[in-house]
């Protein structure tokens, strides 16, 4: 079965919808088990549903700092790797209350066809996202916590 560009982009609607709205739950049901994101610094692995809503929910209080209130998206580039598996570049672009764009950061995901056919995340890797939400931070003149 071939990808669709609008079978990724109805995945990434709802994953911004649920970033937009921060809800753990609605995003960790995107995303298989066990998943897995990578960063230069760091890897972290969410072993089961529990785990990945507690690391998801993680990250929405710097979001809520920041003043995130909507989550556009563009596809980059989607890259087919098997029937099952795709390898998909988007730019998140986030905006604050006002619609101004507050930054916009790139990840690569390797999303998989499970057996009920729904394309879940398996594999998250951020690009520059700690420096962009740094510079945010100091733009806006917020302290995030780490």
């Amino acid at each position: 079965m071939a990808f669709e560009n609008a079978e990724i982009y109805g995945y990434l609607s709802e994953y911004a919808a649920a970033l937009e709205s921060f809800d753990a739950e609605r995003a960790a049901a995107l995303w298989g088990t066990p998943s897995t994101v990578l960063t230069d610094e760091a890897v972290s692995v969410a072993h089961n549903h529990e785990d990945l809503v507690r690391e998801l929910q993680k990250n929405y209080p710097q979001y809520q700092k920041l003043g995130l209130a909507s989550v556009g998206n563009e596809l980059i580039e989607v890259n087919p790797l098997t029937e099952r598996l795709v390898r998909v570049r988007v730019r998140w672009v986030l905006h604050d209350s006002s619609g101004a764009i507050l930054t916009a950061i790139s990840y690569i995901y390797v999303l998989r066809r499970d057996d009920d056919g729904v394309l879940r995340a398996y594999v998250a890797v951020p690009i520059e996202e700690d420096e962009k939400l740094a510079r945010l931070a100091k733009r806006r003149g917020v302290a995030l916590d780490d």
